[in-house]
């Protein structure tokens, strides 16, 4: 889904460069979403990993916050994608509204609806040439991640 959101897109175009997302081991390191080294083999890679780390802690405990505000988003949100995502993006932008007004946390007790979900055709022509593009993509994200440890994290 995400590879095919449009902000999927314009990162992989370049759009954003040199700038870039980083995600946990569940992702495919591209040149745009970095991910730890899974088995860091020197120091460099180590202090990489720890750095990559520590940022990404920010990023969930924020996740947690909005999360607790709105348990839809933790329960998950069954509707199509591009409404999900427009869910969603509300949601934080309320969470920001809230925290710069002070608001407290909602209760936990809030009632949480459950959409229907649509199925969507599978199309292997495309999937085959998503996964090459994906192959790819991982190529390059592993290439970017050992220039930014060898540039930022050797010492």
């Amino acid at each position: 889904m995400f590879v095919e959101s449009i902000i999927g897109q314009r990162l992989a175009r370049g759009d954003f460069s040199p700038f870039h997302l980083i995600g946990d081991s569940g992702y495919a390191c591209t040149p745009y979403l970095l991910t730890p080294y899974a088995a860091p083999s020197n120091e460099p890679e180590r202090r990489f990993n720890v750095a990559h780390k520590k940022s990404r802690c920010v990023i969930e405990r924020f996740f947690g916050m909005v999360k607790r505000r709105f348990p839809a988003l933790f329960f998950g949100i069954r509707m199509q994608p591009g409404r999900a995502c427009r869910v969603i993006m509300a949601c934080f932008i309320l969470h920001n509204i809230a925290l710069s007004r002070r608001q407290p946390d909602f209760d936990d007790d809030v009632a949480v609806n459950h959409f229907e979900e649509q199925d969507y055709d599978n199309q292997p022509d495309r999937q085959e040439n998503l996964a090459q593009a994906a192959l790819r993509l991982r190529r390059q994200g592993f290439e970017k991640r050992n220039r930014m440890t060898l540039n930022d994290f050797t010492r």
